[in-house]
């Protein structure tokens, strides 16, 4: 648990996310005019075919457990596994260290799953890969919960694409734009910050400078490297 954070703006910070990639990702399916739909799709056609309550509840429960099976397996793989692989994994290079830990643990997170597949190549790569953006989304964003999220949206297809012809990816359109939007509104979000925290000091130095009547030279060599570091 010393790897998990939990915290209301950790909570709120998940919520917005995971509107923004949900709606960002529809407006893009429609503007680049991919046919897609959500899990609620004919439901009301589905639904003359549920005889008793029954149905209804069996329908709950099957959405709680794509999210139980998301929980599980991020707090598995993404926490419990990757931190103990890491442990092992003995390397001066962080990002060295933690790309191998990532590859390490997403090819058991396959392995995992293989047998569900027919034990065949392609779907293998195809559960590595997302293993290893489940991962990104954890290590970048310090939120396994994000993670989960994603997971939940993957497994339970709330929001389901044709692959785009001509496309021969293993992955099909919607997931590509899941890729592209989640690492765009992340890397934003993380850019932004930054550059928020650093101008924030800049400022600061500007009035400090000012104040001590100090020669201006200092306070735009700090400002050049803080340029370099966030590009």
């Amino acid at each position: 648990m010393k790897y998990v954070k939990i915290s209301l703006k950790a909570f709120l910070k998940l919520i917005v996310f995971t509107i923004l990639l949900v709606g960002i990702t529809k407006c893009l399916l429609d503007i680049f005019h991919i046919y897609n739909f959500t899990i609620w799709t004919g439901i009301e056609e589905k639904s003359l075919y549920w005889v008793s309550w029954v149905d209804y509840v069996g329908a709950i429960l099957f959405i709680f457990l794509f999210v139980f099976v998301a929980l599980t397996e991020e707090y598995l793989f993404r926490v419990i596994i990757y931190h103990k692989v890491s442990e092992i994994i003995s390397l001066k290079n962080k990002v060295l260290h933690a790309i191998i830990a990532v590859l390490l643990t997403n090819i058991l997170f396959a392995m995992g799953h293989w047998p569900s597949h027919g034990y065949k190549l392609l779907p293998y790569l195809y559960l590595t890969l997302w293993g290893i953006y489940f991962s990104y989304l954890y290590l970048r964003t310090k939120n396994i919960y994000t993670a989960c999220v994603m997971h939940f949206i993957l497994n339970a297809g709330i929001i389901v694409t044709w692959p785009l012809k001509n496309l021969s990816l293993i992955l099909n359109a919607g997931e590509i734009f899941y890729i592209i939007v989640s690492i765009f509104l992340i890397e934003a979000y993380k850019i932004f910050k930054y550059f928020n925290r650093n101008n924030k000091t800049l400022n600061k130095l500007s009035e400090r400078n000012i104040e001590t009547g100090e020669n201006q030279t200092f306070y735009e060599i700090n400002k050049n490297e803080f340029w370099k570091r966030m590009f």
